[in-house]
C-alpha cells in the first residue's frame, strides 16, 4: 500500500475559500478572465486516475477512471454553458496520465471488474476509448508532463526561495498542435483523482503526480498540508493560457458520487466555476 501526502499549493486570491473573501483587484481580475473565456471558446482535458488496494496490491482502475471522467465532462461542460461559455472539444487520452512511467509502472491494470489484473508495461496508459490522433497525443503528453514540470518547480521555488528555477516551456510545436485541437488558447485542465483503499489502511492522499495538482497562481501563495480520508476523491480544475503558458485560474474541492461502482456509477461536483464565476445566495 503506498501512502501519499499532499502539500497543496494554491492561492487564495485566486481560487478563494468558503472562509476567505477574496479581494477587489482579485475579483476584477477573475472578471476579466469570465471575459476571455466568454469571448473565445475553451477545451476540457481530463487526466482521470482512480486506484484502489486488494490483496496488498495497488490496482488502476480503468472503468471508473473513464466513466468519472465523461461524467465530469458533461457536469462541467453543463455549468459552462451556464455562463455562456463555449466548449469546443474535450479529451481524456489517458489513464493516470500525471504519473511518472516508472510510478505508474509499480501498479496492475484492471479494465473492467470481470477481467483479469495484469502488470502495465507501456507508458503513457491510453484510454480505451481514446480517439487522438498521434500528433495531437503527443501535445497532449507533452502538457502533460509541462504541468507536472511546473509544478515541481514552484514548489522547489516556495521550498527554496535563494535558488530560483526557471519555469518550463511547452515547445512551439505542441502549442500550435493543442491550439489546433482546442480551436482557442484556453484549456481547462482537469485533475480527477482517488483511492479505495483496503478495510483498515488510512490514505493521505497526494504527491505531484496524484491527488490535488500543485501550483502557484500568484503572491501570497502559501503551502498547506490536507489529508483525505480512505477511500478519498477529489477533483482540480486549471485553466490554462496557451499563449501566455500560464494558468489563469485554479480551484480544488471533493468530488461527491459512487465513483468506484460501475452499475450504479454517480458523480456529484457542485458550482466548479465558483468563485471564478461567484455564485449568489439569495
Amino acid at each position: 500500500m503506498k501512502y501519499f501526502a499532499l502539500p497543496l499549493i494554491a492561492s487564495l486570491a485566486f481560487t478563494g475559500c468558503a472562509t476567505t473573501k477574496i479581494s477587489d483587484e482579485s475579483r476584477q481580475k477573475l472578471n476579466q478572465t469570465q471575459v476571455a473565456i466568454q469571448v473565445k471558446p475553451v477545451a476540457i482535458f481530463v487526466n482521470s486516475c482512480f486506484l484502489t488496494n486488494e490483496l496488498g496490491k495497488d490496482l488502476v482502475l480503468h472503468e471508473p477512471s473513464q466513466l468519472t471522467s465523461e461524467k465530469f465532462i458533461q457536469t462541467f461542460t453543463q455549468q459552462l454553458n451556464q455562463h455562456n461559455v463555449t466548449v469546443s472539444t474535450s479529451a481524456t487520452p489517458f489513464i493516470c496520465g500525471s504519473m511518472s512511467e516508472e510510478q505508474l509502472k509499480k501498479y496492475e491494470f484492471q479494465a473492467d471488474r470481470n477481467s483479469k489484473r495484469t502488470p502495465i508495461n507501456t507508458y503513457p496508459l491510453l484510454n480505451q476509448n481514446n480517439n487522438m490522433p498521434d500528433d495531437q497525443r503527443a501535445a497532449a503528453l507533452a502538457l502533460t508532463q509541462f504541468i507536472a514540470k511546473t509544478d515541481a518547480v514552484n514548489l522547489a521555488n516556495i521550498q527554496n526561495k535563494n535558488s530560483q528555477l526557471d519555469m518550463p516551456q511547452l515547445d512551439e510545436k505542441t502549442v500550435k498542435t493543442l491550439k489546433e485541437w482546442a480551436n482557442s488558447n484556453y484549456i481547462f485542465w482537469v485533475s480527477l483523482d482517488g483511492m479505495n483503499a483496503s478495510l483498515g489502511n488510512k490514505f493521505a492522499m497526494g504527491t505531484l503526480s496524484l491527488g490535488v495538482t500543485l501550483a502557484t497562481m500568484g503572491a501570497g501563495a502559501g503551502i498547506v498540508t490536507a489529508y483525505m480520508p480512505k477511500e478519498g476523491q477529489q477533483y482540480s480544475v486549471r485553466l490554462l493560457d496557451l499563449d501566455k503558458q500560464s494558468f489563469e485560474w485554479h480551484k480544488s474541492d471533493l468530488l461527491k458520487g459512487r465513483i468506484y461502482s460501475t452499475k450504479n456509477h454517480t458523480l456529484q461536483a457542485d458550482q466548479i466555476l465558483n468563485p471564478l464565476f461567484e455564485t449568489k445566495v439569495n
